[in-house]
């Protein structure tokens, strides 16, 4: 997000530099809810493209099975009660992990401050 801010202004100051060619830099404004127009954070689910997603996952299956073998040491339920009560597990981490996630990204998006027209000075 923070990059692809940074290269909006790029694009701007390059086409105020030499308004003929401003077509080769097309116009692309980052928003406050992300950077839907250019085609990220349109859908939900595109959350889980990212590796931090992936890292999310991982770690939730890994909890999943932490509680799946401390259940088990435990209680000592039959396998399938064990193996059922960690894949609940790491659903909710996982939604846990995925929310939190998405609420950071929107945080993110709503302190960054947005693409700013770069002024150049003309010739003094």
């Amino acid at each position: 997000m923070i990059y692809a801010r940074a290269i909006s202004k790029i694009r701007e100051f390059y086409s105020e530099i030499d308004p003929t060619r401003a077509s080769f830099f097309h116009e692309s404004s980052v928003d406050q809810v992300g950077l839907t127009s250019l085609g990220l954070f349109a859908l939900r689910w595109q959350q889980f493209l990212s590796a931090a997603a992936l890292v999310a996952i991982v770690n939730a299956v890994v909890g999943g099975v932490f509680i799946a073998v401390a259940v088990s040491y435990l209680l000592e339920p039959p396998p399938l009660a064990t193996v059922g009560v960690g894949a609940i597990a790491a659903l909710l981490f996982s939604a846990a992990f995925l929310r939190h996630q998405w609420t950071t990204w929107m945080h993110v998006a709503k302190v960054l401050p947005l693409a700013t027209k770069v002024h150049r000075k003309g010739p003094e």
